[in-house]
C-alpha cells in the first residue's frame, strides 16, 4: 500500500496539514515537479477526502508553491515570498497551470505568482 493510501484510509484522519520551516515552506524546480508528478503527489493532494491545509510560514516557490495551491486552504505569511515560475530551475507555467492559478487566485494575482 502506498503511503498516500495509508493516510487516506486512516480512521483517525480529519485534516491533513503540510508544514515547512519558519523560513521555507517548500521549493523546487523542474526536477522536483517531475518527481512529484511521477509519485502522484499533486493528484493525491487534490483528491484527498479530507481538508488539506498548507501552513506556509516561509517562502514557497515552484513545485512547492504548486503543492500549496492545490490544498483546500493556504495559510500564508505577510513577510514570505510566494511564486511559481522558477527560471533558474527550468520551471515555467504550462497553459493548464496558468488556468489553475487564474481560477484559484484570480487573473491579476495569478499573473503575479506566475
Amino acid at each position: 500500500m502506498k503511503q498516500n493510501e495509508t493516510v487516506r484510509n486512516a480512521d483517525s484522519i480529519k485534516v491533513l496539514i503540510f508544514e515547512g520551516t519558519q523560513s521555507a515552506f517548500a521549493r523546487g524546480g523542474r526536477e522536483h515537479y517531475n518527481e512529484a508528478i511521477a509519485q502522484d503527489l499533486y493528484q493525491s493532494v487534490a483528491s484527498f477526502p479530507y481538508p488539506v491545509i498548507a501552513a506556509m510560514q516561509g517562502d514557497a516557490a515552484g513545485a512547492g508553491f504548486l503543492l500549496g495551491a492545490l490544498c483546500d486552504f493556504m495559510v500564508c505569511s505577510e513577510t514570505a515570498s510566494y511564486r511559481y515560475t522558477h527560471p533558474d530551475a527550468g520551471l515555467f507555467p504550462s497553459a493548464e497551470e496558468d488556468r489553475l492559478f487564474s481560477k484559484r487566485f484570480g487573473q491579476v494575482r495569478a499573473a503575479n505568482f506566475l
